[in-house]
């Protein structure tokens, strides 16, 4: 081997080292700074399926007074087209309330025929958030029911009238888990961020909505990215309550 031949061979040598240094140090850096992990969770849209608006009619002009002015309507925490999926038989439903007078709140589900499941009274906090509430294990899978949450305003507590009192309805159809997502969910070591993120991009609405809303102090970016992606941003900095739970 020659002379320059030598050079040539020291050079590439010095070249792989320094490569290698930079390499090391680069990821070292990764290392004591690793990328933020973020998942965005966007509920695809929702064909329409003939439900009644998601925000509620207010009622008569002595339910209106029951809410504060300027405060808003009821509404319904579900994607723009009313009807929430869900793959459980004991969901929980999400409905913003505005600061009000109420003295009660009463949540009545029924079956597609109209007939009437069970109804449950629930204490209501009089400032405006969304509230949280729990139904009892008692839907079928593949099946769809109507309900309705109504502000108690007229101090009857033993008869709601739905005429003279704000209220809000909608559907809530129980689906079965498809095989894909429950393999994906069964296999995939997903973190529980993830796991909104497979339920959004199966369309399963609730069990997206749940698990980000426990999550909600966590990821706060994802809470609001998915309201916004239905139209509820404005609903994002809401309080939830967790106070409603029902019993059948």
């Amino acid at each position: 081997m020659n002379n320059q031949e030598k050079f040539l061979v020291i050079k590439k040598i010095g070249i792989s080292t320094a490569l290698i240094s930079v390499l090391g140090w680069q990821l070292g850096l990764q290392a004591k700074n690793p990328p933020a992990f973020q998942v965005a969770v966007d509920f695809p849209s929702a064909p329409d399926r003939g439900a009644p608006s998601r925000t509620g009619d207010g009622g008569t002009r002595s339910a209106t007074a029951c809410i504060a002015p300027n405060a808003g309507k009821i509404t319904a925490v579900v994607p723009d087209n009313n009807v929430a999926t869900t793959v459980a038989t004991n969901p929980s439903l999400f409905v913003y309330i505005p600061e009000n007078k109420a003295k009660s709140g009463e949540i009545v589900l029924s079956d597609a025929e109209g007939n009437d499941l069970y109804s449950s009274k629930f204490t209501v906090t009089n400032q405006a958030g969304i509230m949280r509430i729990d139904l009892p294990d008692i839907l079928q899978t593949g099946r769809i029911y109507d309900w309705q949450v109504i502000l108690n305003c007229t101090g009857d507590i033993e008869v709601v009238d739905m005429g003279s009192n704000p209220s809000v309805q909608g559907k809530i159809e129980t689906v079965q888990i498809s095989d894909d997502l429950q393999t994906k969910l069964a296999t995939v070591q997903a973190t529980p961020l993830e796991v909104a993120k497979l339920y959004a991009e199966a369309g399963v609405w609730q069990e997206t909505l749940k698990t980000l809303a426990d999550l909600r102090n966590k990821y706060p970016k994802e809470w609001v990215e998915l309201l916004q992606s239905v139209g509820l941003g404005s609903l994002s900095q809401e309080n939830i309550s967790n106070c409603c739970q029902v019993s059948q």
